[in-house]
C-alpha cells in the first residue's frame, strides 16, 4: 500500500494562513501576545505551534506549556517545569516576579516567545503569571482556549484589557478538508473522498486526521490508477473513539440511553426525543455540548453535536438493544401519522432494522424513497424485503432496477427476463422493456439484444406513450452504434410528440446528438425542454435523477466554444452530485468536467477528474462511459508526452470494443493520435486524425470532424484541409469552429498577425492550449522574417498562456527557435530522430530515401549547431 504523505511526520497545516498572518503582524507590532479561541480538535495547538516557530524564526527562544486537569488544582502547576527555587514563605507577588525573571534568563537575552496550551485549564497562580509574561517586555505569549469553558479572570483579561489579541478558530470547509487529505496522502483524492471526510469530520481537523488514518489501516482508502478512492465506509479508529467515549465518560444512565436513542433516529423532534427518551431537560445535553437543537421550518429537531458521536454509540449497542430502539422508535413516528417524505423512509427504516412482520407497502414505498435520495444500498435492502414481504411485480422490478444501478448487471438482466414473464399489461410489458434495455446498453454493451428486447415490446404494446418510451431508448442505443445523427433523428418524433418519461429521454439523447452536429441552439434548446420536463415528471423513476441534463447542456457549450461558462456549469454539476451522494452523476459530471479542461488546456486537472470518473464507472460496471472517461484521460497523458501511460488507457478501451461508430469515436481516435505524436509518428497521426475526420462527417459529428481537421493543421497538414475545416465551421453554430478555420487559414497563409488575433480568440473563449500554440506559431513566422521585437512578444503570450496548461507539450509549443530554424520536413526527422527512431526506420515511415534522411538530419546538425542525437535530443528537449 502506498503510504500516505505525512504518515511520520507534521501533519500539514491547512486554511490557517490569514491566521497565521496574523499572529506575524502581532509579533511585528510588539504585541503581548495573541489567544486562539475555538473548540475542540479545531486545530488551535497545531497553529500555535506554527506561530511559535514564527516567532523562533523572528528571534524569540521558544518555550512550551500545557495545562492538564491534573495541574488545575496545583498551584504553577503548568509551569512547574520552569519554576526556580523559592524559598519557603515568599508571598505570591515575590514569587510571580521571581518566576517571571525566570523565564525571561531563559532567554539568554534573546525575547522569549511562550506557548501556553489550554490555557483555560489554568490554576490561578499560572493565569496570573500566563498575564505578567503578556504585559512583560520583550515577551510575546501564545495561549490556547476552548471555546465555552470558564477561564480563569487573568486569562479572560488577556483579550478583555487588549493585551494580546485573539483569534477565533472555526472548522475546515469542505475545500480545506480536500486540501488537507490531499497534502496528508501525498497525492490527489477522489472528490467523493474528500466529501466523505468532510461530511464525517465536519471540519474537525482532530476528527480529520484520525478518520484519514483509520481508513489507511484498515484498506479502505486506496490509492488506485493515481487517485486515492474509498471502498467501504470511513471506520473511528479506536483512538478517535477513545477520545469520543471519554467525552461520554461522565454521563449518567439516563442521558446515556437518550443518546443512544438518538444515535438511532437524528434528527428527531423535540417532543418524539422527549418521549422516547423519558428525558425532560434536553438543554442540559446541550448545555453539555452533547446535542444540538436545529430549527427545521415550524419544528425544532434535535441531533447529536458531531456525527461521530453516532458512530461511537451505535458501535457500542448490542443487536437486541439496536432492534428493542428501532421498534420503538418507529412505533412513536408511525403515531405521529408520518406527515413528511422522510418520515416515511425512517419509519420504514426502523422496522426493517426491528425485524419481524414487514408491511410491503411500507417497504416498497421506503425503498422507492431511498432511490430517490440516492441511498442505493438502503433502497436495495428495502426493495428485497418488499419483495420478500409479498410487494409483487412493483417491488421485483424496483429490486432489479436498483441491481442495474449498483452495477450487479448480470444479476439484474437475469431478474428481468425473468420478470418479462409477469406482465399483464402495456405497463408492465413497458417497464421491464425500457428497464432492460437501459440494463443491456449501458451495464452489459449488449446493443442488438437491447433493441431485439425494443422490438419484441413494441409489438405487444399498444399505447403510444410507451411506444415512445421505447422509441426514445432506441435513440439512446443508436448514438452509441451509428453515432450523433442517427440519435438526433431518431429522437425527433419522441421530442415532437411525445411527453413525460419519454421526451425527457429523447431530449437527453437528442440533445447531444444535436450538440455533436453542430446545432447547438438546438441542443442548447432540447436541454431547457427535457430538464423542465423531468422535473414535471411523476411515477416510476428514470435510471438517472434529473442532474443529468446539466450534460446536455454543457456538451452543446463545450463545442460552441463557451469553455468558461461550460466549466461553470460542469463544476457546479460535479459538485451537487457529490454533495448528494449520487455515485453515477459523480462519474458522468467527472467525466464531463475532465473533457472541459481538456478543451481548455488544463491537461493534469483533466487526468484527474478522467481518473476519477473512470474509477467510479470501473465499480457501477459501465465499459461504455468508462471507455469515455478513459478517452479523456489517454489524451489528457498524450499531450503531456506519457506516452506510456496514454497508451495503458488505450488499451483497456480496445479492451471494451465500442462500436465504430459511436458518438465518442472521433475522440477515441484523436487519443490514438496524440498518443502517437508524444511518440514522435506525426505521419501515423496524421493518418489517424483523417480517419477521425471521415469518421465525423460520415456519422454527422460536425464538432468532431472539426476538431480533427484543426488537430491536423496543428500537426503541420493545413493546407490539406483549410478548405474542408472551413466548410465543417460553416455548418456549425457557435465561436470555436470558426476559430479553428481562421487558425488553419493563418498556418496556411503564413500570416502572423491573423495568428496572433487567433491566438486572443482562443483565449477569449478560454481555449488556452490554442491560443499558446497560436502565439509560438506567430513567433516563428516572425522569427523567419527577422521580425524580433515582435517574435519576442508573441513568445512571451505563448509562454505565459502555456504555463496554464501544467506541462501540455505540443509541435506547436516546441522551441521556437529551433522551428524557425528548421523546415517542417526537417523537424520531422529530427524529432524521430531524438525519439531514437533509426534513420532506416524514419525512411520507411516517411516514404522517403535513408539517403535524404542521412543529408537531412545533417543538414539539421549544421543549422543548430549541435553534433548527433544526443544533443539533437537537448535541443528539442520540451518540443
Amino acid at each position: 500500500m502506498r503510504q500516505c504523505g505525512s504518515a511520520g511526520g507534521e501533519w500539514p497545516l491547512i486554511g490557517r494562513t490569514a491566521e497565521l498572518q496574523r499572529i506575524g503582524e502581532y509579533l511585528d507590532r510588539g504585541v503581548g501576545g495573541v489567544v486562539l479561541a475555538g473548540p475542540a480538535g479545531v486545530g488551535k495547538t497545531r497553529l500555535a505551534l506554527e506561530g511559535l516557530s514564527l516567532a523562533s524564526a523572528r528571534g524569540f527562544v521558544p518555550i512550551r506549556v500545557a495545562a492538564t486537569q491534573a495541574t488545575a488544582k496545583l498551584p504553577f502547576g503548568a509551569f512547574a517545569p520552569l519554576l526556580p527555587d523559592v524559598a519557603a514563605g515568599t508571598d505570591l507577588t515575590e514569587v510571580l516576579r521571581q518566576v517571571g525573571r525566570a523565564i525571561v534568563r531563559s532567554g539568554e537575552g534573546k525575547p522569549v516567545a511562550l506557548l501556553v496550551d489550554d490555557a483555560h485549564l489554568l490554576d490561578e497562580a499560572s493565569a496570573a503569571l500566563t498575564y505578567q509574561m503578556a504585559v512583560a517586555n520583550d515577551t510575546f505569549v501564545l495561549t490556547t482556549v476552548r471555546s465555552g469553558e470558564r477561564a480563569s479572570e487573568a486569562v479572560v483579561a488577556l483579550w478583555k484589557d487588549a493585551v494580546a489579541g485573539r483569534l477565533e478558530l472555526g472548522p475546515l470547509s469542505a475545500e480545506e478538508v480536500g486540501q488537507f487529505v490531499e497534502a496528508v496522502l501525498g497525492g490527489p483524492a477522489s472528490g467523493a473522498v474528500s466529501q466523505r471526510f468532510f461530511e464525517l469530520s465536519e471540519g474537525n481537523a482532530l476528527f480529520l486526521r484520525e478518520l484519514v488514518l483509520a481508513a489507511l489501516e484498515s484498506g479502505n482508502l486506496r490509492h488506485e490508477g493515481g487517485i486515492w478512492r474509498l471502498h467501504g465506509p470511513l471506520p473511528a479508529s479506536a483512538r478517535l473513539v477513545e477520545l469520543l467515549a471519554s467525552r461520554l465518560a461522565g454521563v449518567g444512565e439516563a442521558e446515556r440511553e437518550a443518546l443512544q436513542v438518538l444515535a438511532i433516529s437524528e434528527p428527531m423532534g423535540v417532543e418524539p426525543f422527549q418521549a422516547l427518551s423519558g428525558l425532560d431537560d434536553v438543554e442540559a445535553l446541550e448545555a453539555r455540548q452533547l446535542v444540538r437543537v436545529d430549527r427545521d421550518g415550524r419544528r425544532f429537531k434535535v441531533r447529536l453535536v458531531h456525527p461521530l458521536y453516532g458512530e461511537v454509540l451505535r458501535a457500542r449497542l448490542s443487536p437486541l438493544r439496536t432492534r428493542a430502539l428501532a421498534r420503538a422508535i418507529a412505533d412513536v413516528v408511525e403515531a405521529t401519522g408520518m406527515r413528511r417524505r422522510e418520515d416515511v423512509l425512517r419509519v420504514a427504516t426502523w422496522r426493517l432494522e426491528a425485524g419481524g412482520v414487514l408491511e410491503p407497502k411500507l417497504m416498497l414505498t421506503g425503498a422507492r424513497l431511498a432511490l430517490a435520495g440516492h441511498d442505493l444500498d438502503l433502497a436495495d435492502r428495502l426493495a428485497r424485503a418488499a419483495v420478500e414481504a409479498g410487494g409483487g411485480f412493483d417491488a421485483a422490478l424496483l429490486a432489479a432496477q436498483v441491481l442495474n444501478l449498483r452495477g450487479r448487471v448480470q444479476e439484474a438482466e437475469a431478474e428481468l427476463a425473468t420478470l418479462n414473464a409477469w406482465t399483464t399489461n402495456d405497463s408492465e410489458r413497458g417497464l421491464v422493456a425500457v428497464t432492460r434495455m437501459d440494463n443491456l446498453t449501458y451495464g452489459l454493451g449488449r446493443y442488438d439484444e437491447a433493441l431485439r428486447v425494443g422490438e419484441e415490446a413494441e409489438a405487444s404494446i399498444s399505447e403510444r406513450a410507451w411506444l415512445h418510451e421505447i422509441a426514445a431508448r432506441r435513440a439512446a442505443i443508436l448514438i452509441r452504434t451509428e453515432g450523433p445523427r442517427a440519435a438526433a433523428e431518431a429522437s425527433e418524433p419522441v421530442r415532437r410528440e411525445g411527453q413525460g418519461r419519454a421526451f425527457v429521454w429523447a431530449s437527453i439523447f437528442g440533445g447531444i446528438g444535436l450538440a455533436k452536429m453542430g446545432r447547438l441552439e438546438a441542443a442548447l434548446e432540447a436541454a431547457a425542454n427535457g430538464h423542465r420536463a423531468y422535473l414535471a415528471l411523476t411515477g416510476p423513476q428514470l435510471q438517472w435523477p434529473p442532474e443529468v441534463m446539466p450534460f446536455v447542456r454543457v456538451e452543446a457549450l463545450l463545442h460552441a466554444g463557451h469553455l468558461h461558462e461550460a466549466e461553470s456549469e460542469a463544476t457546479g454539476a460535479y459538485r451537487q452530485a457529490l454533495a448528494e451522494g449520487v455515485v453515477e452523476m459523480q462519474a458522468v459530471h467527472a467525466w464531463q468536467l475532465a473533457k472541459v479542461l481538456l478543451a481548455r488546456g488544463r491537461v493534469a486537472a483533466a487526468v484527474r477528474l478522467g481518473r476519477e470518473a473512470a474509477g467510479l464507472l470501473r465499480d457501477l460496471r459501465r465499459p461504455p462511459f468508462l471507455a469515455y472517461a478513459l478517452t479523456v484521460v489517454a489524451t489528457a497523458h498524450a499531450l503531456r508526452g506519457e506516452v506510456d501511460e496514454a497508451q495503458a488507457g488505450l488499451s483497456e478501451i480496445e479492451r471494451i470494443a465500442l462500436p465504430r461508430r459511436n458518438v465518442w469515436a472521433v475522440e477515441a481516435l484523436q487519443a490514438r493520435a496524440w498518443t502517437v505524436v508524444a511518440a514522435g509518428d506525426l505521419v501515423a497521426a496524421r493518418h489517424l486524425l483523417k480517419d477521425a475526420a471521415r469518421l465525423g462527417l460520415a456519422t454527422g459529428d460536425r464538432a468532431g470532424e472539426a476538431a480533427a481537421l484543426h488537430d491536423l493543421a496543428r500537426l503541420g497538414a493545413g493546407a490539406q484541409v483549410v478548405d474542408q475545416l472551413g466548410a465543417a465551421a460553416a455548418d456549425m453554430e457557435g465561436d470555436l469552429a470558426g476559430a479553428r478555420a481562421s487558425h488553419a487559414v493563418a498556418l496556411v497563409g503564413g500570416d502572423p498577425a491573423g495568428l496572433e488575433q487567433v491566438s486572443a480568440r482562443f483565449r477569449a473563449l478560454g481555449a488556452d492550449l490554442l491560443a499558446a500554440e497560436a502565439a509560438a506559431d506567430a513567433a516563428v513566422l516572425y522569427r523567419r522574417v527577422g521580425d524580433r521585437r515582435k517574435a519576442a512578444a508573441a513568445e512571451r503570450e505563448a509562454r505565459a498562456l502555456a504555463r496554464c496548461c501544467e506541462g501540455a507539450l505540443t509541435p506547436a509549443l516546441g522551441v521556437v527557435t529551433v522551428r524557425a530554424t528548421l523546415s517542417r520536413r526537417e523537424l520531422e526527422i529530427a524529432r524521430l530522430a531524438a525519439a531514437g527512431v533509426a534513420n532506416k526506420e524514419i525512411a520507411r515511415r516517411l516514404c522517403v530515401s535513408l539517403h535524404t534522411v542521412q543529408n537531412t538530419l545533417h543538414a539539421s546538425y549544421e543549422k543548430l549547431g549541435v553534433h548527433g542525437r544526443a544533443e539533437l535530443a537537448q535541443a528539442l528537449e520540451g518540443y
